[in-house]
């Protein structure tokens, strides 16, 4: 991790019973405040590491992703 980031996880999903999960964690970088979702796979010890498969995005389009994710439900 750069020496000017910081990161606070959130929380999970898993996806595969002790296997992979997505992460949402908030952060800042650079002085600029990020939410990330993050694809993560299981080390051979049991912790948790990213992957390249992810979205950053900026905490006030979190709203909006949001209601994109509920549209989708929609019938």
């Amino acid at each position: 991790m750069a020496e000017n980031e910081e990161t606070r996880i959130v929380g999970e999903i898993e996806l595969v019973p002790g296997g992979d999960a997505i992460v949402v964690s908030s952060g800042t970088f650079k002085g600029r405040a990020y939410v990330d979702i993050r694809r993560y796979y299981r080390r051979d010890d049991g912790s948790l590491a990213p992957t390249a498969k992810g979205v950053r995005i900026n905490p006030d389009d979190v709203e909006v992703l949001i209601d994109l994710l509920k549209k989708s439900l929609e019938d």
